[in-house]
């Protein structure tokens, strides 16, 4: 029987996977569960365990440093990352250490106990192709991340897409989604890449979703997701005054800045700066209607503007009018 370790700083997460997982169904007996990743190792070291599902943020020691430190002691097992969101960072990195695996938090129950199968399956039975196993597959591998990464910065490579199918159609699906994370990490939001890979069911899918980000959209939009993405986000910080295309480029869309700014401005025809401006200015309008108390300086600030003179200078540009032209105009009307 398959053993395995849960390690998770949040108790009722313990408790529900050691209460609902029907183990002894699965083959599997659950061995021991951690609060943190120092318990997790020490039960790893003890028990030798099969699978080690984690999560990854933890105190003493997270579930990155975790996984790191049973590799490098030569542990085998399988592991199991459940990541928010705001961790697929983390999540990507755990690839580099052969992780295959993720749940986004929460999972349903459903969803983790098809991963136990599969690993029970491969464990017991079937031989797994490893990325890493093959020099000449790993050479290969790493050549066509370089392409890939390529593709999305709008190279051509006619026969991309023929290499994609026949090397992901000849592992299993589990090793060809990882070595997909591994193409596209360093240019692909981690969001967008994990809300494209919980949807991939085969290998028809996965090629799907390469092709979707080569051709910067997701299945089943019409928009390019960088685009949306960058508007998303630029509608919910705003008020941000370091807001810009480089911030954006490298902490958000995670794509060469200019090549975003070109892809940005044929999508929406604006350039960055100028949808930033209108958004900023409407709801500087808003807020002129709404406070009409408030200072030049006060509206300014509230959407992202630390220079008051700047604002003046924006604020005529598109209105045609001054702020206190435009505040006075709308006292005038309320008091009507």
């Amino acid at each position: 029987m398959l053993r395995a370790v849960i390690a998770d700083d949040e108790e009722i997460v313990r408790t529900v996977m050691a209460d609902r997982i029907p183990w002894k169904e699965l083959g599997i007996s659950l061995a021991a569960t951690a609060a943190d990743g120092e318990e997790a190792l020490d039960a790893v070291r003890r028990l030798r365990p099969d699978i080690v599902i984690t999560d990854i943020r933890m105190p003493r020691m997270d579930g990155l440093e975790l996984i790191k430190r049973c590799v490098s002691e030569g542990c085998d097992a399988e592991f199991v990352i459940l990541s928010g969101f705001g961790e697929f960072s983390y999540a990507q990195r755990a690839m580099l250490y052969g992780v295959r695996h993720y749940l986004l938090k929460p999972s349903r129950k459903e969803e983790l106990i098809s991963v136990l199968k599969e690993i029970r399956d491969e464990r017991e039975g079937r031989s797994v192709s490893g990325i890493n196993s093959d020099a000449h597959f790993t050479e290969d591998a790493d050549g066509l991340s370089r392409r890939y990464r390529e593709a999305l910065e709008g190279k051509a490579d006619a026969s991309l897409v023929d290499d994609m199918e026949r090397i992901f159609r000849s592992l299993p699906l589990p090793d060809a989604e990882a070595l997909f994370v591994r193409m596209a990490m360093d240019s692909i939001s981690g969001e967008q890449l994990f809300r494209g890979m919980r949807d991939v069911k085969d290998a028809d899918d996965l090629l799907l979703l390469a092709r979707s980000f080569i051709e910067h959209r997701m299945p089943g939009t019409g928009s390019a997701f960088p685009v949306r993405t960058m508007k998303e986000y630029i509608d919910a910080n705003f008020s941000d005054p370091g807001l810009s295309l480089k911030w954006i480029s490298e902490n958000v869309v995670y794509m060469n800045p200019e090549h975003l700014s070109k892809l940005f401005q044929k999508e929406t025809g604006q350039r960055f700066s100028d949808y930033l401006n209108s958004e900023r200015i409407r709801e500087a309008q808003r807020l002129m209607d709404v406070y009409h108390e408030s200072t030049v300086g006060d509206i300014a600030e509230k959407v992202g503007y630390s220079n008051p003179g700047y604002f003046f200078h924006v604020f005529r540009r598109y209105t045609g009018m001054t702020p206190g032209e435009y505040m006075r105009q709308r006292r005038a009307a309320s008091d009507d």
